[in-house]
């Protein structure tokens, strides 16, 4: 069995001009002899690290912190202290994303000669804000001649005592087999828990299956032996209660079943996340939905653009993401207050390329069966009916 590699973000330190001399004077190592020599260095090492879809993101740093971080922690200071110094600073705003808001006009100040945005700045807002919705989803395998073949996601929530994968029942027809597998910490332990999932309708096509609902509550033995990489979302960065808003900003976070890749004796599986708008018009009647219960998310596969690579029409199939989750942004995005944390709001199970819609059960479904199968959960906005 091959050994699985988790997804890695490359964080390249970014230095801001006015500390340039300072970042020369303190150096242990050579830097570029000019500030716009590093500057157009590492650009272009973001551009070429971002056509490879490598998960990638740059991080302000300051000298005088930086020297009392590299006393503390005994280092030199040479480049590899300034790309760990880089990547501790990500991990903090990611942990104090609340207390610290982006400044987003702070940020558009620093880079003036810029008339719009680029790929590199809106990494460098975004990113942070994506990390945990990214590690909340987990890719689902199966076994394919004695090899883990990836086949779909399932998002990872924490309530109370239990924990839980939220997934699609198409997905949940495999692991009900026996025969589904996730990432571990040493090996692919089989996806095992109690199941909880939509009856298949009588036409036994999972077509017919207008709410596609998969719940497994997670053995702990599954849970002890997953990747350290994979994390369980809190009650906290979930909503129960979100209400469809039209034109309202949306995340898809899954893993796209061709960006995982079997290099030798290691398998790499890359999240990807596609954005887009909520929709509340007459296409949920033509595709036999409702507002109460699902989330249709307006996704323009041809107008698409790589925000990392500003890259237009980007095509990437969308199997293997069912199961993932969706996450809606602060309705005050993007006004720089609405840049925190996007909250789980639904699970996705289809897209429907007709109407040009990811198609998704939205979580107070998810919650509502949840709490009728263990009515001790600590969940609020969940229907009573």
């Amino acid at each position: 069995m091959p050994e699985y590699i988790a997804p890695q973000m490359v964080v390249i330190p970014w230095y801001l001009e006015e500390d340039w001399a300072e970042w020369k004077r303190i150096a242990s190592d050579e830097m570029c002899l000019s500030f716009q020599g590093w500057k157009d260095k590492a650009t272009r090492l973001f551009g070429d690290l971002a056509r490879k879809d490598t998960p990638v993101t740059t991080q302000v740093i300051d000298p005088k912190h930086f020297v009392g971080w590299c006393k503390l922690k005994g280092l030199s200071h040479d480049g590899h202290s300034r790309s760990v110094y880089a990547s501790s600073r990500l991990v903090e705003r990611i942990k104090d994303f609340e207390s610290n808001p982006i400044n987003l006009e702070a940020i558009k100040g620093s880079k003036a000669n810029r008339n719009e945005f680029d790929g590199q700045m809106l990494s460098e807002l975004l990113e942070p804000f994506l990390f945990r919705p990214k590690a909340g989803c987990c890719p689902i395998f199966r076994l394919r001649k004695d090899r883990p073949e990836q086949f779909g996601t399932g998002t990872l929530l924490k309530l109370g005592t239990r924990r839980f994968m939220l997934t699609a029942s198409h997905v949940l027809d495999d692991i009900i087999d026996g025969n589904a597998l996730v990432p571990g910490i040493d090996g692919w332990p089989f996806l095992n828990g109690e199941v909880i999932g939509t009856v298949r309708p009588e036409s036994g096509d999972r077509k017919d299956d207008k709410n596609d609902l998969g719940i497994i509550h997670l053995d702990r033995e599954v849970v002890s032996a997953m990747h350290p990489t994979l994390i369980f979302l809190e009650g906290s960065e979930i909503d129960g209660a979100h209400v469809t808003e039209e034109r309202g900003a949306y995340i898809i976070a899954g893993f796209p079943a061709e960006r995982t890749k079997l290099s030798g004796s290691n398998l790499e599986a890359h999240p990807f996340t596609f954005s887009g708008d909520g929709v509340r018009d007459y296409r949920y009647r033509k595709l036999g939905r409702n507002l109460e219960n699902h989330l249709l998310i307006q996704h323009r596969q041809k107008k698409a653009i790589h925000y990392q690579t500003m890259r237009k029409g980007v095509k990437l199939s969308f199997e293997g993401v069912s199961g993932g989750g969706v996450f809606a942004w602060d309705k005050r995005f993007p006004h720089p207050v609405g840049f925190v944390q996007p909250k789980l709001v639904a699970i996705v199970h289809e897209y429907n390329h007709h109407w040009g819609v990811f198609i998704a059960t939205k979580l107070s479904y998810y919650l509502t069966m949840m709490h009728k199968r263990y009515p001790d959960l600590p969940i609020q906005g969940i229907r009573t009916e």
